[in-house]
This record gives structure tokens, C-alpha cells and sequence, in this order.
């Protein structure tokens, strides 16, 4: 018998911006969270809608690098959507522990030269900023936007520094 997929932070946002990409279980978190605090889904949509801003922001001024740490599931427009309309040399790079974000942005990504996802725990910098995809895409010596949108409250007290 197969055992029901536990809710993940990334599928309940993802369900909570309107996704379709999420299990039994985190349509149920969702849902629960939604009846103490109705704005919740609202809040989402506004969260997303600032990474959108602050991207178009950042890639207008003359950033081409992003790495998007606890990105989630994708969810239209993506930062590689947003920059790849300003620019065509810009390179991003998705992180996420969430195993099944990571696969369907790799999925999405199939043939984007310029965009790619790897596994990564936001407590484990090091080894975000030394993976091959991140060291490939991301150039020293040039402006690195390092988005958390979203992410930072999720971590315990004692992991934050």
C-alpha cells in the first residue's frame, strides 16, 4: 500500500497562488490555514507578485545573475519568464529542498540554456554556492541578486545567524 504524500511548504504555496501541482494533504494544510487566516492566499499572491517586481527591478538596473533560493514550484511568471524578457544574457538558478520543485523546474528547463534547478538546503550555503549547476551559471565578480522570498521564516531561531 502506498503511503499519502506528507504537505510540503512549496505545494501548499503553490496551492494557495491558484497551482494545481499539490497532494490530498497539502490542499488540507492549505485549507486549514486558509480558515484561521483567510488573507492568506492574498498574501501569497502579493509575496509573488513583489518577487516579480523586485526581479523586473533588479534586471532593469543592470543585474544578469539570480539565484532563487527556496523557489518552490514553478509558477508563472518565473524569474528566468521575467528576466528573459528584459534580457538576453541574464542566468538564474532555482533551489529548493523540496525534491519534486527541483524536478519539475528541471523539467521546465529542459532546453533553457540560460536557467537551471539543483537540490539545496538554504542552511547549507556552501554547497548551493559550490554545486557544478550554480558555479556554471553564476560568475564571480558580477552582481548575484540571491532571492529569499518567502523562505527565511520557515527556518528555526537557532539555525538563523
Amino acid at each position: 500500500m502506498t503511503q499519502p504524500k506528507p504537505a510540503t511548504v512549496a505545494r501548499i504555496y503553490h496551492y494557495l497562488l491558484g497551482g494545481t501541482h499539490y497532494f490530498p494533504a497539502d490542499r488540507t494544510v492549505a485549507e486549514a490555514l486558509l480558515t484561521l487566516h483567510p488573507d492568506t492566499a492574498r498574501l501569497a499572491r502579493a509575496n509573488r507578485a513583489f518577487l516579480n517586481r523586485a526581479v523586473g527591478y533588479l534586471a532593469g538596473r543592470g543585474v544578469r545573475r539570480f539565484l532563487d533560493i527556496g523557489c518552490g514550484l514553478p509558477a508563472h511568471p518565473n524569474v528566468h519568464d521575467i528576466t528573459d524578457t528584459l534580457t538576453d544574457d541574464s542566468r538564474v538558478v532555482y533551489v529548493d529542498v523540496d525534491p519534486v520543485a527541483v524536478s519539475q523546474y528541471q523539467e521546465l528547463l529542459d532546453k533553457h540554456p540560460r536557467a537551471s534547478a539543483i537540490y539545496g538546503d538554504l542552511t547549507h550555503p556552501h554547497a548551493i554556492l559550490n554545486h557544478p549547476q550554480t558555479r556554471r551559471m553564476l560568475t564571480p565578480g558580477e552582481p548575484i541578486a540571491v532571492l529569499l522570498t518567502a523562505v527565511l521564516h520557515h527556518l528555526p531561531d537557532h539555525n538563523v545567524y
